[in-house]
């Protein structure tokens, strides 16, 4: 999945973390593999197991300069937050590793939920099955 955001050009300006322990090799993985720049890592408490509403808290705090902001978060609350912003395109649950891009119209961070998203990408890992069957 690191692999197929460096193919989308999807590189963050600022990516949070979840403190776990997998969200943070996840998140290594991807600087490592993505191309982004390690500096752009920020650790944020707030993600461990956050519901929907708190992960939105912290995109609304989200400061001007940032344009493209990545979230390595937890279920159910990242998987809430992407229905709750992309109702129309989105249903169900994100799959473990499977990526989410949102985009709005507006360029405000804290106006993020009050429109619906403009255009969303979701992919999941593809299964890959044992060689012994």
């Amino acid at each position: 999945m690191a692999r197929r955001l460096a193919e989308l050009e999807l590189r963050p300006d600022l990516m949070l973390t979840s403190p776990a322990r997998r969200a943070q090799q996840t998140a290594e993985i991807l600087v490592r593999e993505a191309r982004i720049d390690g500096r752009r890592l920020r650790f944020e408490e707030r993600l461990y197991l956050a519901r929907a509403s708190d992960v939105l808290r912290i995109v609304h705090s989200t400061g001007p300069r940032i344009r493209h902001l990545m979230i390595v978060g937890h279920n159910p609350g990242i998987s809430e937050l992407a229905r709750r912003l992309s109702a129309e395109w989105f249903e169900g649950e994100l799959a473990t590793a499977a990526l989410c891009s949102l985009s709005f119209e507006d360029g405000e961070w804290n106006a993020v939920g009050a429109a619906p998203a403009r255009d969303v990408l979701h992919e999941a890992p593809r299964r890959i099955l044992p060689l012994w069957s």
